[in-house]
């Protein structure tokens, strides 16, 4: 199986908790035979790691800091879209999530979300997270394959932004 990851920053220190998630779905995932890519906009801390596992890493670089912009190639993008079985995306308010899973849709190549307590905040969005919702957000969302949820909190949280059943999104 081959499984695209992505996450908006690979760096152990800044990354927090779904940087270490991350790293530790590809590693589990790699020592069970999938072959794995993940994609970030920042950090490097486990390339050596990964390496060893062979665990692919494109780290696309970005603009900004409040609200950042990756670099992206879109071509070497699409190509991990394209080969990949599914792809999961960690976090939600990110445009690097949105271009994946706008890119997921069009290749047909099933996704799974994990906003990892981000929609948290959907509810009551200051102005441009209510008009990223509005426009890039909700079709990101709807057109998931699937929810993942970090906790028992959040996959209430999750059925409610979605619509899914709460025992449809696996903890």
């Amino acid at each position: 199986m081959n499984v695209l990851l992505i996450n908006i920053s690979l760096d152990a220190q800044r990354g927090g908790g779904t940087a270490e998630r991350t790293r530790h779905l590809a590693n589990t995932l790699a020592d069970k035979g999938c072959r794995c890519e993940v994609i970030a906009m920042s950090g490097d801390s486990w390339q050596s790691e990964f390496n060893n596992r062979g665990v692919k890493t494109y780290i696309t670089g970005k603009v900004g800091q409040h609200f950042p912009i990756p670099l992206v190639n879109f071509m070497r993008l699409w190509k991990a879209v394209k080969s990949a079985d599914i792809i999961h995306i960690m976090g939600y308010w990110n445009l690097l999530s949105i271009i994946t899973g706008f890119l997921a849709w069009i290749a047909r190549t099933p996704y799974v979300l994990c906003p990892a307590g981000e929609f948290a905040s959907i509810g009551k969005p200051g102005p441009v997270k209510k008009l990223f919702h509005l426009l890039l957000g909700k079709s990101l969302i709807k057109r998931a394959s699937g929810f993942i949820a970090i906790t028992q909190l959040e996959r209430v949280l999750i059925a409610e932004v979605t619509g899914f059943l709460p025992d449809g999104i696996p903890v």
